[in-house]
């Protein structure tokens, strides 16, 4: 069953690994929190440098002012009469059968009253307000230094009290509960939310000592720390200005832009307990990729994914967009009004007409609408779609995938909007790299052929889409494949550089040593760390002693890196991976075991604990972790397959069979469910019945050629059983004939 396990897990792993430490790198209980500058010149000390916003408005006063008004200024403050907007006036919000208060207590606190960690009612006081519009969630202090942040929040526009959850109100314990981790703002939250935050997350006694420069995102969030910025411009010139400079007329490129802007406007996650403001992204977080799942299958936004993810997709990145042509880097709103952001570059004459947006009513004449669609998170916070994709509903009408036609026009078919496409713009649609992901992601004949062809030209497509592609090649790899990852682990973009090591993990040892080994000594620390982890399953003497010290120096950054995220479910997750591969399983054990303490339903967690125990022979214990799964996710077929592997491996065919059955009729049933399920049929000597299901399965996904070459062999047997008895009839027939 090892076999089995090893590639299911991996499959689980790369889809879910990178989506628990979503955003927000982590910061500072508030009890240990510097709100006031620190005085001191210990050259230890983390915030020395840092010389607050006041310092900068005394000569950069237009900005300043600009700022004051921003969402940064008012991403975070204390609980006072001017920060919080929320009604305590002895409000309640019931939710699922709990009822939550917020009033005033005597000394005039701000309380709330909630259910604790153990689901008892309990009441709160208010430390800090985390964001200003169209939401403010509140925030109180718990043990560890942890801070808290409430799932009620208080929507803005329409002055109402209103849960995250809608009608939900995750169960005390969950940690999705709002005493959980994942409403931990040291780790989910504070690193965008201040300045020059240190999250100090101690993993032995699950503790914070969280510490910051400012308590909202100040000038030197984006600039860096000014002290040297201030003493030289104020008359010593023996100090260096090393000020992130971040204007075009001062040299910066796009790409030093967007170091600075995508950590907190991006998915990734942390590579350490504090960001170094002059590095590059990728020497801070590993940006997520737009992964089925947190994107739709198009690469369109799903889940809360934040902005990077999607502008990287864009044709006006690639052609060299920043952030800063478009928004006010101080205020944070866009530069100007209506449709005038994008007619700096798009002739109005040409786009602002209803002979191009054939609407002429306001609002569907709005640039946004159509090529910026976008969703609601938080429930009530809007966000637009920076991939600023033009419309496709003729894919909406192949893979169920959304567009901006039907998302104002909700009372019409995809069919309908392809047609009005049609009609508008001709019947051919200019080529995008989704359709390529599309055609991999759904297993369809010539995919991949379509993939190297695209990717063999980069200059054609976005960063983040050919990222995503290679993500999507299938395991197998043939030659043409792998010359094709030789290419991009030398791409420019960190993002390619990264997904083509990931794809490396199924190759063979030789394989990766000859790929991965220079990737070692990446520039790009997240690049590095992912080769070691890939490389991390080859022996030590397997390794050219040419390439070990360098092997040792990324393993020391990933296994830095990994301390520093320990209250994440995914970071102990991959943490326990990369100590199982390295063959250390205890305590691979322990980290998955850890995992499950931060989140108990984390199944990724439990499903490498069940592959563990299974490959030490403990069948049992697997077989336990399994059915806990499936009895908290039945709807997840990848698991109903697990467990079907595990009894038919130990020739439990009927047990296995019906949970092979159950994840056939799931959603994202895997194509070899249909294959372990024939086999499992044949086994019990019911051959008609794997031919209906290998046919079942090869309606599902044509591509699978195995299943296609089961149905032959069967078929080429029944043909030879039908001949033998053929002949062997005519034989009877002979004998029994009477003599001539």
């Amino acid at each position: 069953m090892s076999k089995f396990f090893t590639s299911c897990t991996i499959s689980i792993i790369f889809l879910l690994l990178f989506s628990c430490d979503n955003k927000a790198p982590q910061k500072p209980a508030p009890s240990q929190a510097k709100t006031e500058l620190s005085a001191t010149k210990d050259a230890n000390d983390p915030h020395a440098n840092y010389v607050g916003a006041q310092s900068c408005a005394e000569c950069h006063q237009k900005e300043h002012a600009e700022w004051l008004e921003s969402d940064h200024k008012k991403a975070m403050a204390p609980a006072n009469e001017n920060s919080v907007l929320g009604d305590f006036d002895n409000q309640t919000l019931e939710v699922n059968g709990v009822t939550h208060r917020f009033y005033r207590a005597e000394n005039g606190d701000y309380m709330v009253e909630a259910d604790n960690e153990k689901g008892e009612m309990t009441s709160y006081k208010v430390e800090y307000v985390l964001g200003y519009e169209p939401l403010q969630q509140y925030m109180v202090k718990m043990p560890g230094n942890r801070i808290q942040c409430l799932h009620t929040a208080w929507d803005t526009n329409k002055k109402e009290w209103y849960h995250l959850y809608k009608t939900e109100n995750p169960p005390a314990g969950d940690w999705l509960h709002w005493t959980g981790q994942g409403m931990t703002w040291n780790s989910q939250c504070a690193d965008c939310h201040t300045t020059n935050t240190q999250v100090n997350y101690d993993r032995k006694t699950n503790s914070f000592n969280t510490n910051y420069s400012e308590g909202f995102v100040s000038c030197e969030a984006c600039h860096g720390p000014g002290k040297n910025h201030v003493a030289h411009y104020k008359g010593d010139k023996s100090v260096v200005d090393d000020l992130i400079k971040l204007t075009k007329k001062s040299g910066t490129t796009q790409q030093q832009e967007l170091n600075r802007c995508a950590p907190c406007h991006g998915l990734r996650s942390r590579l350490d307990h504090s960001a170094n403001p002059h590095g590059a992204i990728g020497d801070n977080y590993a940006m997520n990729l737009a992964r089925n799942g947190q994107y739709q299958a198009d690469g369109q936004i799903l889940t809360e994914v934040f902005v990077y993810g999607s502008f990287t997709q864009s044709r006006h990145h690639r052609f060299g967009l920043r952030c800063s042509d478009c928004h006010n880097p101080h205020s944070g709103k866009t530069k100007f009004p209506g449709n005038a952001t994008c007619t700096q570059c798009h002739l109005p004459e040409q786009y602002d007409t209803p002979k191009h947006t054939f609407h002429t009513d306001p609002e569907g004449s709005k640039c946004i609408n159509c090529h910026m669609p976008g969703r609601y998170y938080m429930g009530v916070d809007f966000r637009h779609d920076h991939s600023f994709r033009i419309p496709r509903p003729d894919l909406s009408r192949r893979y169920n995938t959304s567009n901006a036609c039907n998302d104002c026009h909700t009372d019409r078919n995809f069919t309908w909007a392809a047609q009005a496409i049609e009609k508008h713009f001709g019947p051919t649609r200019k080529a995008h790299f989704s359709e390529v992901l599309l055609s991999l992601r759904n297993n369809e004949p010539g995919s991949v052929e379509r993939a190297l062809q695209l990717l063999s030209t980069p200059e054609l497509t976005p960063e983040m889409g050919r990222a995503a592609i290679l993500s999507e090649l299938p395991a197998t790899y043939s030659l043409e494949v792998i010359g094709l990852i030789e290419t991009q682990l030398k791409d420019p973009s960190d993002l390619v550089r990264y997904a083509a090591v990931e794809i490396c993990d199924p190759l063979s040892n030789a394989e990766k040593i000859r790929l991965l080994a220079p990737i070692l000594k990446d520039k790009v620390r997240s690049v590095r760390q992912e080769a070691a982890f890939v490389l991390s399953s080859i022996p030590e003497m397997e390794f050219p002693s040419k390439d070990r010290h360098a092997r040792k120096v990324a393993e020391e950054e990933f296994i830095q890196a990994n301390e520093s995220t320990g209250d994440s479910p995914g970071g102990l997750l991959r943490y326990g991976i990369f100590m199982e591969r390295k063959g250390q399983q205890e305590e691979a054990l322990k980290l998955y075991q850890a995992s499950l303490k931060v989140d108990k339903l984390f199944h990724p967690a439990r499903s490498s604990m069940a592959t563990l125990y299974s490959r030490q022979g403990k069948n049992d214990l697997a077989e336990k972790e399994l059915r806990t799964i499936i009895t908290q996710y039945p709807q997840l077929a990848q698991f109903q397959y697990m467990i079907g592997q595990l009894l038919a491996e130990e020739k439990r065919y009927m047990e296995a069979q019906k949970h092979f059955a159950k994840a056939a009729d799931l959603p994202n049933c895997p194509p070899q469910v249909f294959r372990n399920w024939g086999l499992t049929m044949e086994k019990m000597g019911q051959h008609e019945q794997a031919l209906k299901i290998y046919a079942r399965g090869l309606q599902i996904y044509p591509g699978y050629g195995e299943l296609r070459a089961f149905i032959q062999r069967i078929e080429g047997a029944k043909q030879q059983q039908q001949e033998r008895e053929q002949r062997r009839q005519q034989q009877l027939q002979q004998q029994q004939a009477p003599p001539q």
